[in-house]
């Protein structure tokens, strides 16, 4: 399944990070037009290191054997750069409800 997978989801929750850790990362993965779980991974922070070694791991417990072309996450620059670094050419798009936060965020701070 996850050979062909070419469009992956991936979100990160700071609230139910286990002790020691920063974050839950999620990663989810596009198959016959529906998403399935692909991994947990409990990560020490949300640098853009943190997110490479990440992915330099997947890549090795999955064998290379995915063709990642699409991935749709949050806004966090250091995860688009640590998939652009680690996937050249791939398309990243943004989750709609993060950007829904990001409105609702700037029209309270603003008072709109």
């Amino acid at each position: 399944m996850i050979q062909n997978a070419a469009t992956w989801v991936c979100d990160g929750t700071f609230k139910s990070a286990p002790s020691g850790f920063s974050q839950v990362f999620i990663i989810h993965f596009s198959y016959h037009q529906e998403f399935m779980l692909l991994l947990y991974v409990l990560l020490p922070g949300k640098s853009l290191s943190d997110y490479n070694r990440m992915i330099c791991e997947v890549k090795s417990l999955l064998l290379n054997q995915f063709k990642i072309k699409n991935l749709i996450c949050d806004f966090e620059i250091s995860i688009r750069l640590a998939f652009k670094n680690n996937f050249p050419g791939i398309n990243i798009s943004h989750c709609l409800f993060h950007f829904g936060q990001i409105l609702w965020r700037n029209l309270a701070k603003n008072h709109l």
